[in-house]
């Protein structure tokens, strides 16, 4: 019973040090790079999370991100978070354009992806995908770690 413990115990090690690893992790679809995605883990189910990460365009044309989706949201969005009349407020965005040489960050308080109407909530140290379509690029996937529902940050 003590060697098992060991194990396990050397198991959830060397898983932590994975799930580490793996944040901060870039994905690579042509000339787009999408880099540290993370998502916000919900309370419950019935409760949206949202998603962050930053896109940089290393190509010489524009692209854009037309769509995101997530396997456990039947609705995926981007949103901006922007004050009007001294309230913030979300707008949704049809689609976010990269410009060649641009980077654009996905954050708290700004631009975000909407993760609403979930199968099962988001929980914390687990991850979850997000697949991302541009208009010139195509589509990727990115493995994306979930954080504390109020992160701020990926650290």
């Amino acid at each position: 019973m003590k060697k098992l413990r060991g194990v396990l115990v050397s198991l959830a090690i060397t898983l932590g040090i994975v799930a580490q690893a793996s944040a901060g992790e870039t994905f690579v679809l042509g000339q787009i790079e999408i880099i540290e995605p993370w998502a916000r883990a919900s309370i419950s189910a019935t409760r949206p999370s949202a998603a962050y990460f930053t896109i940089r365009n290393n190509g010489t044309e524009s692209d854009s991100l037309i769509s995101v989706a997530n396997p456990n949201a039947k609705m995926s969005s981007i949103h901006n978070s922007t004050m009007a009349d001294g309230a913030m407020i979300m707008v949704p965005v049809d689609s976010l354009e990269i410009l060649s040489g641009q980077t654009i960050t996905l954050k708290p308080g700004g631009l975000h992806v909407m993760l609403m109407k979930l199968g099962t909530p988001l929980k914390e140290g687990e991850s979850t995908e997000l697949e991302l379509t541009f208009e010139k690029a195509g589509k990727v996937t990115v493995q994306t770690p979930i954080l504390a529902p109020g992160a701020r940050e990926m650290n």
